[in-house]
């Protein structure tokens, strides 16, 4: 059986679809189906990796995501940036924390009697 896919959306007149890595047709299990098997779909993913360049980890090259948005990366003067926020945040939550730690000290709320 062949399948006749519609202009763009993959789907035949049967609502059988084309598995877009082998294009046999298959019947999705979700509604957005894609592939028509876990082998298929990593061939798939292996096949958009390698034409960026390599693998994950071999350099900076990203599986590009959908709706063509660079993806968001950290450099070393930001991630640094980050980190001084995240400590000061971090003291200032220690400050604040034993402040109220001291007033019901103060109180006799909290410590011996």
């Amino acid at each position: 059986m062949s399948v006749t896919a519609n202009a763009g959306t993959g789907r035949s007149r049967n609502g059988t679809y084309a598995c877009e890595a082998c294009g046999e047709a298959f019947t999705p299990t979700r509604s957005n189906g894609r592939y028509c098997s876990s082998p298929c779909r990593q061939k798939a993913y292996r096949r958009r990796v390698s034409a960026l360049g390599g693998p994950k980890g071999s350099g900076p090259t990203q599986v590009p995501m959908r709706g063509g948005k660079e993806p968001f990366r950290l450099t070393a003067g930001t991630r640094e940036a980050l980190r001084l926020a995240i400590d000061r945040r971090s003291r200032e939550r220690l400050a604040a924390r034993e402040a109220a730690d001291l007033e019901l000290f103060a109180d006799g709320l909290v410590g011996g009697a």
